[in-house]
């Protein structure tokens, strides 16, 4: 498996209902923005092991994730392009 990546909902999520929320938006994201991230590790024997957290409002989170976390996404594989 080439990825490998956990999400956490960070503090400000006091209740389960909303960390549970936070989670599920994170990993929906995550899902449909993953493809430059597995095309860089599918042909190598190495794993890519990512902690993706939330630490805004939890208010926020819909916003918040759905706009910085593919940006963030993008940001990485670049490096990770440039680096690898």
């Amino acid at each position: 498996m080439p990825l490998q990546v956990g999400f956490a909902a960070g503090r400000q999520a006091r209740r389960a209902v909303e960390r549970n929320r936070i989670r599920r938006l994170l990993r929906e994201t995550y899902r449909l923005h993953q493809q430059p991230l597995l095309e860089l590790f599918r042909p190598r024997p190495d794993a890519l092991t990512l902690m993706i957290l939330y630490r805004a409002q939890p208010s926020q989170a819909r916003e918040r994730i759905r706009r910085d976390l593919p940006e963030a996404l993008h940001r990485l594989a670049m490096h990770l392009q440039e680096t690898l």
